[in-house]
């Protein structure tokens, strides 16, 4: 199951994810409070709006996940790390792809290969 979002950035917690857990439509089911009306600080504000972050985010990768097999699909002809990027805050990466292709996918395969 999903891990615990406390002093964690949101894509830590994205990636702690696995793929059972991205299908579960129920997995932040009665686990996400309600945002007040009301605040006694501005960290408490900010803190009330980490919990429904994370639900939407997560809604939003089911979502994907649902339809991608109905997305064209494309190879990796080269992938290379950006220069000036900087670990572990920069996740940017030049993506060379190859020509499109009409196959559609027919089941959740990832095979990532660098050229």
């Amino acid at each position: 199951m999903a891990s615990s979002a406390k002093n964690q950035e949101l894509i830590d917690v994205v990636f702690t994810w696995s793929i059972d857990d991205v299908l579960n439509k129920d997995i932040y089911e009665n686990k996400v409070s309600k945002i007040p009306l009301r605040f006694s600080s501005s960290t408490d504000y900010t803190k009330s709006f980490i919990g429904p972050l994370i639900e939407e985010t997560h809604a939003e990768l089911l979502s994907n996940m649902n339809i991608i097999s109905q997305a064209s699909i494309r190879g990796i002809k080269v992938a290379s790390q950006t220069k000036d990027n900087k670990f572990p805050k920069d996740y940017l990466y030049s993506i060379c792809l190859k020509e499109k292709s009409k196959v559609k996918i027919m089941s959740l395969r990832w095979e990532i290969s660098l050229c």
